[in-house]
């Protein structure tokens, strides 16, 4: 019986570790951008929508839809700095927000100020260079 319990909880910590793993990858493969709901990249994953946020808590100290923002504000941030003539809609869009308000609020959240700030203090600082 005390074997059959090590052994279950042997092979629920590899599983929970092959998870971690699957949801790391679909991070670095940057399929965060698309539009997709967190039941969606859960079943793609093979995964219920628990252990999803659960992944993500071990990863990022964070539930699925609060990792995912972070990762797509922060690359916001890059795509402004490397193109600052872009606008916050445009860029909303290649980060995987519905919409610009939505983007705008988690940024300025983020961050404490505006995509429109950041642009304009980014390319001030960009011609005192």
């Amino acid at each position: 019986m005390i074997f059959s319990y090590i052994k279950t909880c042997f092979r629920n910590k590899t599983r929970s570790k092959e998870y971690t793993n699957r949801v790391k990858e679909w991070f670095d493969s940057g399929e965060w951008s698309q539009h997709c709901s967190p039941d969606d990249v859960a079943r793609n994953l093979g995964l219920t929508r628990y252990e999803l946020n659960t992944c993500c808590k071990k990863l990022f100290g964070k539930p699925f839809i609060a990792s995912r923002n972070t990762v797509r504000i922060e690359s916001a941030q890059e795509i402004i700095a490397m193109n600052p003539n872009y606008t916050s809609s445009m860029v909303a869009s290649m980060c995987g927000f519905s919409d610009r308000r939505n983007f705008e609020h988690y940024f300025e959240e983020r961050y404490g100020i505006t995509p429109a700030t950041y642009r304009q203090r980014f390319k001030a600082k960009m011609k005192k260079r």
